[in-house]
């Protein structure tokens, strides 16, 4: 029998690789320690039913693909941009200086109701001086 941990651990660790999104990225997201992750990811511990499903949400995936219960290709919860997003988006370089990072879409896919253009890019500029922040140097 296959364990479920390790399982786990790499299916997290290579979803974060596929979308070029570090350990503290998801850390941030699924508002867990990034220590966390790290242990997630090598099977040395179990998140919580609730931090399994802040990781599934961060990552956009079930928690059934997480745990090796489906494959992947069923697996990723597509839910369309919001227009004004996907506007952002689709024009993201004339409102910043480098292009939006799979995180960044994510985080901002999260926020709920239709925002104005330049709010978008308010959050990424604060999601990315946080980030900056918290970098150990």
């Amino acid at each position: 029998m296959v364990n479920t941990l390790i399982v786990m651990g790499s299916r997290i660790r290579q979803l974060r690789n596929q979308g070029k999104i570090s350990q503290l990225d998801l850390a941030i997201s699924a508002g867990l320690q990034p220590s966390a992750v790290s242990d997630y990811e090598q099977g040395k511990r179990s998140p919580s039913v609730e931090k399994l499903e802040a990781i599934a949400t961060a990552l956009g995936v079930t928690t059934d693909y997480l745990l090796g219960r489906t494959d992947a290709d069923s697996a990723k919860v597509q839910e369309p941009l919001l227009p004004a997003l996907q506007e952002f988006i689709d024009n993201q370089d004339k409102h910043l200086l480098e292009p939006l990072t799979p995180f960044e879409i994510e985080m901002l896919s999260s926020i709920p109701g239709n925002l104005p253009l330049f709010s978008y890019a308010h959050i990424v500029n604060t999601i990315r001086n946080e980030i900056q922040h918290r970098e150990p140097k």
